[in-house]
């Protein structure tokens, strides 16, 4: 349509009709002052822009002098100067004490450093071949934490194997798997279907391996196959060469099949075929494997199988650990010879009373007393309170002469029992006291020891060279010091006390836990033989001390400390 005009004469106004025939108009004018204005704030942009682009251009020219002025004060360092190869070690050992489940925290702190320690770090792939995976949705960091491997042998520990992007990860890797330890608690799916799959694929350097289903054994008809077996394709001697350590909890395994091994831990159930085994089944297969240094055997031991056992020497042997039927026990234990240096942990079924014990403490007593055994300076005893079926007794010694036991100890002897009542527990910790060479004993840990008073002054005569006990402020801490107060003589020279006393328990706890103290204390100053020392470790005052009661205590002991702070008698 062409422009319609107005205006008077000698005027003219162009207008451009709409399309859609809309009586409004818009004036030429006014779209060419528009069109103007447009074109003057482009052009200011484009200013503004190349301003901010060259300020843009200084500040990455500053950040990369800056950086290059770090890297030389950095470089000024004495800890620069160390090689690479020692600074990675530095890392490893840094990475190493960090307590969370994971290696990585520890490492990405250390990347943050400079740049150096990150371009290190990334670069040194033996760092990072040590993954352990304890929580559920970790594809992402699972992913990631291999991609810094790079070609490094692995070590991959999976807690709760629960999801399928593990399968395909662990495969394309199975040349340089070095050790693999798989468990579940909630879902065994996926462990089954690495198993099966296991046979199609090679693993030349994988020394240890870890297959365990740790669930609830009520639970297992419905989630584990009583067919749960290890392939026994897998254990030609091809698809595993290197193997030395196998750990297999729940999962069946044909003993014939397996190669020589220097660590064996099976954990049997009823539930699943051939977890069990017989004990001559068992002793077969230990001939082939003299460089045996470890051995467990829980619930895994189904009888003797045949009357004529063999007789096997185990001259590597550093820990014997089982849990089974007392009379599976001496047939083991008759027929195994072993190193006197080597650990025994001993979980028993089927002590209830003195004489249940009596032929399992033969071999117990030649080991603990051989001529070349470790002397055994502590010892600790666990009674927790009795239950309407029985009663739970745990006798352990450790080389190291400590008041408190602490978790990371190893024991020299751990035996477990349940007998039936408080006069059979009496008479199963008479025997095994005889048994052990308690001459050598210092020091006691009587902490959750739920004795009466008769059994702690028979097992105080039992122990003639005792010096020190640890105790804490609990019902258990209360009888031993009625138990000592009754004793003949003064059975202990120190006592260490801890208090975990919580704010209501003072009165049913705390109260009767000094008064047995102060007897004590006033028994021993009374016949002239003090206490040399008393060790009161009281951080959060749950015991509520008196400056009386401080002042008899500063008064009646040879050297009394409380929180660290020693008052030696003659101050």
């Amino acid at each position: 349509m062409p422009p319609r005009t107005s205006g008077g004469k000698g005027a003219r106004t162009f207008y451009l009709v709409r399309a859609d025939h809309s009586p409004r108009f818009l004036p030429l004018q006014d779209s060419t002052m528009r069109t103007a204005a447009s074109l003057r704030n482009e052009e200011t942009r484009v200013v503004i822009d190349a301003q901010i682009d060259n300020l843009r251009q200084q500040i990455q020219n500053m950040q990369e002098r800056i950086a290059v002025l770090g890297a030389e004060r950095n470089s000024v360092v004495p800890i620069a100067s160390l090689p690479p190869e020692l600074l990675i070690r530095i890392f490893g050992l840094v990475a190493q004490t960090n307590f969370s489940f994971v290696r990585v925290p520890a490492l990405i702190d250390l990347m943050l450093v400079c740049r150096h320690w990150k371009d290190l770090a990334s670069a040194a792939h033996t760092l990072w071949n040590d993954i352990t995976i304890a929580g559920k949705n970790s594809e992402r960091y699972f992913k990631e934490h291999l991609r810094f491997t790079g070609t490094a042998p692995l070590t991959i520990k999976i807690f709760e194997f629960d999801a399928p992007y593990f399968i395909p990860c662990l495969f394309d890797n199975a040349a340089r798997l070095k050790s693999l330890a798989l468990s579940t608690i909630t879902d065994t799916k996926y462990l089954f279907q690495f198993m099966r799959r296991m046979p199609s694929y090679e693993f030349p350097v994988l020394e240890s391996l870890a297959l365990n289903i740790n669930l609830d054994p009520s639970s297992f008809p419905q989630v584990v196959p009583r067919n749960a077996c290890l392939p026994g394709k897998l254990l030609d001697g091809h698809h595993l060469p290197r193997l030395a350590e196998l750990s297999l909890w729940c999962v069946g395994v044909p003993l014939e099949s397996l190669p020589p091994l220097r660590s064996l831990d099976l954990r049997g159930s009823q539930a699943v075929a051939g977890t069990r085994h017989s004990i001559h089944a068992i002793l077969t297969y230990l001939q082939s494997c003299p460089e045996l240094h470890t051995l467990r055997l829980s619930r895994a031991i189904a009888g003797r199988g045949v009357d004529d056992l063999p007789t096997v020497s185990l001259p590597k042997l550093e820990l014997l650990h089982i849990q089974s039927l007392v009379y599976d026990f001496e047939d083991l234990l008759t027929h195994l010879t072993f190193p006197p240096t080597a650990r025994l942990e001993l979980f028993t079924d089927g002590i209830e009373t003195g004489t249940d014990i009596r032929n399992m403490l033969v071999p117990i007593r030649r080991h603990a007393r051989a001529p070349a055994a470790p002397v055994a300076l502590a010892i600790s005893l666990r009674v927790p309170p009795a239950t309407e079926e029985s009663q739970h007794f745990c006798i352990a010694t450790y080389p190291d002469a400590e008041p408190i036991i602490s978790l990371d100890q190893k024991p020299l002897l751990l035996l477990n029992s349940h007998p039936s009542n408080a006069r059979d527990l009496r008479l199963v910790m008479t025997k095994v006291l005889k048994a052990l060479p308690t001459d050598s004993i210092t020091h006691l840990d009587a902490h959750g020891a739920n004795l009466p008073r008769v059994s702690w002054r028979l097992a105080l005569a039992l122990l003639p060279s005792l010096e020190e006990v640890g105790l804490r402020v609990e019902d258990a801490g209360t009888q031993f010091l009625s138990g000592a107060l009754s004793s003949a003589g003064n059975p202990v020279s120190r006592v260490v006390i801890y208090s975990l006393v919580d704010e209501g328990d003072y009165e049913e706890t705390t109260t009767p836990f000094l008064s047995a103290l102060m007897r004590l204390v006033h028994t021993y100053d009374h016949d002239g033989t003090q206490l040399d020392r008393l060790d009161i470790r009281d951080r959060s005052d749950g015991m509520r001390l008196t400056d009386t009661q401080i002042a008899a205590l500063r008064r009646r002991v040879g050297e009394f400390i409380l929180n660290g702070d020693s008052t030696e008698e003659d101050m």
